[in-house]
């Protein structure tokens, strides 16, 4: 952390800056309570940062810094502007971040030029109407502020293109005139009481991406929302949202579409006229069934359905020509649905916690380079067959020691020890070493046993065939170090 600044070091600093006509000034970590009168005179400033954890006043001076094009104030205990702030007529750039604000100074509507305000983590309860006379206004930025309300004046601003009201937690609303800001290209409304958008929010033509989560009281979308041509992105993950609009298949332009945590039980059928969908993402939904006209996302890459009440997935899916990647974890199917084989571009296939799947060789009919998750480990190849048809014999090859793991809880150690003809040799604490006599090599086979003390999972590894004693084996796994040497060293 850089060193405080003392009162006497920031007036030098201040003076340096006048004397040698500076552009920048950083007066940061100031520890003093009010920045000194003598900063109006340092008139060719262009940048001024200014940060102190004990600042509570900033002086009228800084009115008379003609030159400013961009002022930070950043971590102080200032709870308002001076009026002076409105001459600042050259000022392109505000960022007021991490202070006390509580209000701002009608003159703040005088910065004809501005076009980025920051007025994130302050105590802003409500804005100016004056702020609406910011004619060059490209970015606001409100987030973690206790507003209650925004003035109808923000629809004046009709050159913003970006507006941020992340964790504004009293907001219960947006004005209609928000429809006015045709520029806009990102907004975000998250974390807000907000329960309903304005139907004038269709108007946002020029919308590109939209994020809408976590707001607790939305419960539905207005279908305006179909007016959003341009929309690029849409996230509407953690709200109360039932249903989304069939004009949502209005949004010619949507790539992505997140409704994560949302109690939506179906999508609507106009969701297959969503021709540029490239990631269609619904975590923790609802949702029982997918409409048949899903199959016409020829676009669509990734297909995220974890953790929903699905037991079986559309007859057809023969137009998803581009899905590499499908994600049904946690669903109630009890078999693998036969149009998966119509997939045939897919590389990653998500069926964790599918405990009633007892079959999975359809998945051999794909024909694309396909990863599979299945029961907590990447299943390789062979393993997709009826899982009445996995061998013992395929323990002693499998060098994955999930997939072995695995292998030995679904067919149990006793069956393994009969298939394989194994007899034991030794036992020496949780250790048991093991020998088949059987035709499965051109030696004789020793295995060592092990179970795991703290999740009780049994291990089984295949040790040298010469090995006579469990404690020599597991000495030879540990690298030639015996068990309890190795547990000092670790």
């Amino acid at each position: 952390m850089s060193r405080k600044l003392s009162a006497a070091k920031v007036e030098k600093l201040i003076s340096q800056a006048i004397e040698q006509n500076l552009r920048s000034l950083k007066l940061e970590n100031c520890n003093i309570v009010r920045i000194p009168d003598i900063l109006g005179r340092a008139t060719s400033l262009q940048t001024l940062s200014i940060s102190g954890e004990k600042i509570t006043e900033l002086t009228d001076s800084i009115g008379d810094l003609i030159n400013l094009e961009k002022l930070f104030i950043t971590c102080t205990q200032i709870e308002s502007l001076p009026d002076s702030i409105g001459n600042l007529i050259n000022l392109n750039l505000l960022q007021t971040q991490g202070n006390s604000l509580k209000s701002l100074p009608d003159s703040i509507g005088d910065l004809k030029k501005l076009n980025y305000l920051g007025l994130s983590r302050n105590q802003l309860e409500a804005l100016p109407d004056k702020i609406g006379d910011l004619a060059s206004l490209k970015h606001l930025d409100l987030t973690i502020n206790p507003l209650v309300l925004i003035p109808d004046s923000i629809g004046n601003l009709i050159n913003l293109e970006e507006l941020d009201l992340f964790c504004c937690k009293s907001l219960k609303y947006l004005p209609d005139t928000v429809g006015n800001l045709t520029n806009l290209r990102k907004i975000r409304i998250s974390v807000t009481k907000i329960s309903k958008l304005p139907d004038t929010i269709g108007k946002l033509y020029n919308l590109e991406e939209f994020n809408l989560t976590s707001n607790s009281k939305i419960c539905q979308l207005p279908d305006t929302i179909g007016g959003l041509k341009n929309l690029a992105s849409l996230d509407l993950c953690g709200n109360k949202i039932y249903c989304l609009p069939s004009s949502i298949g209005n949004l010619s332009a949507l790539s992505y579409l997140c409704i994560d945590g949302n109690p939506i039980k179906e999508l609507p059928d106009t969701i297959g006229n969503l021709e540029s969908l490239e990631q269609l993402v619904c975590h923790e939904t609802l949702i029982e069934s997918l409409p048949s006209t899903i199959d016409r996302l020829s676009n669509l890459v990734e297909l995220s359905l974890d953790n929903n009440q699905l037991n079986d997935l559309p007859d057809r899916l023969t137009g998803m020509k581009s899905l590499s990647g499908l994600y049904l974890s946690g669903n109630n199917f009890k078999k693998l649905p036969p149009s998966l084989e119509h997939l045939e571009n897919l590389t990653n296939l998500d069926l964790e916690a599918m405990y009633e799947i007892q079959d999975l060789s359809l998945l051999q009919k794909i024909p694309s380079d396909l990863n599979v998750s299945f029961l907590g480990v990447d299943l390789p190849r062979r393993y997709w067959t009826k899982l009445s048809e996995w061998k013992s014999e395929w323990l002693l090859d499998e060098n994955n020691v999930e997939v072995r793991r695995l292998l030995i809880e679904h067919l149990g150690y006793v069956k393994i020890c009969e298939e394989l003809n194994a007899y034991q040799l030794d036992n020496w604490r949780e250790y048991t070493l093991l020998k088949i006599n059987g035709d499965l090599d051109d030696e004789e086979i020793a295995l060592l046993k092990m179970t795991c003390p703290s999740t009780g999972h049994i291990h089984v590894l295949r040790v040298p065939p010469d090995m006579e004693s469990a404690e020599a084996a597991i000495s030879w796994v540990n690298w030639g170090i015996h068990p309890d040497e190795f547990t000092v060293q670790t």
